[in-house]
């Protein structure tokens, strides 16, 4: 899947390399000041089959010697790629500090599925 520079952060797994819908023009959005980005690839019916975003959501501090640092409160990163037969790969990874945003941690998972039900709200 290197036609274009997508995120290459989000490792396709080698099984599904074959299988996805290569995108033939690639959007990419950033809000740099929110710690947010998002892209979209369209294949050459301009039907996306290729989507990732990743935001981070930070709070202000004040240390011992009061001196102000931002902490990530919670991270989210999803990739979803579209299949051959018209399913979604979807990678999710969502992080935070324990006893956080109900404390959803998890190294990153993998799950096949339809459109509706892995990206809805996303686009």
């Amino acid at each position: 899947m290197n036609n274009l520079a997508v995120n290459t952060e989000c490792k396709l797994p080698e099984e599904y390399v074959p299988l996805v819908i290569q995108p033939v023009n690639l959007a990419r959005f950033a809000e740099p000041s929110l710690g947010a980005e998002r892209e979209m690839g369209y294949d050459p019916q301009g039907a996306c089959c290729y989507y990732m975003h990743r935001y981070m959501l930070t709070r202000v501090l004040l240390d011992d010697e009061e001196v102000f640092y931002e902490e990530v409160v919670y991270s989210e990163w999803v990739c979803a790629w579209r299949l051959d037969d018209g399913r979604w790969l979807r990678f999710e990874h969502c992080s935070g500090p324990e006893n956080t945003c109900q404390d959803r941690r998890s190294g990153g998972q993998y799950r096949v599925g339809n459109k509706a039900e892995l990206l809805a709200g996303y686009f």
